[in-house]
């Protein structure tokens, strides 16, 4: 079940595109009323418009930035799970991390007997 603040994120960034579609029509309709008052068809439209899609673009970077936040806060709390999944690039990356313990583990082994041993290239990229 989701917690309530679950749901207050998912009503905060849902409206996003709702604050797009009404910051560019309010820019247009301000526009067109100040080209009637002031008789400088289209000019205003265009200025206001420009407004409004920046009023726009400015609701989508601070929505991201929440939303950005916000992740972070989860994986704080909660950790970061594993991919469903995984691309080429984790893949290698956990082949990796996996000889690299190896290579660790059998440092420590040989360490603790006396004996060097090394690891083959081969062996790392396996």
């Amino acid at each position: 079940m989701k917690s309530a603040k679950d749901l207050k994120h998912v009503g905060s960034f849902g409206t996003v595109g709702i604050e797009i579609v009404l910051s560019i029509l309010l820019g247009l309709w301000l526009g067109s009323k100040f080209d009637e008052w002031f008789h400088t068809k289209p000019w205003l439209t265009v200025v206001w418009f420009c407004f409004g899609c920046a009023a726009a673009g400015r609701s989508v970077y601070r929505s991201w930035k929440q939303m950005a936040a916000a992740a972070k806060r989860e994986e704080a709390e909660e950790g970061n799970p594993e991919q469903a999944f995984p691309d080429d690039k984790s893949l290698k990356w956990k082949r990796q991390e996996e000889a690299e313990k190896r290579k660790a583990e059998l440092e420590k082994e040989s360490v603790g007997s006396g004996e060097t041993s090394e690891v083959s290239p081969s062996e790392e990229e396996k």
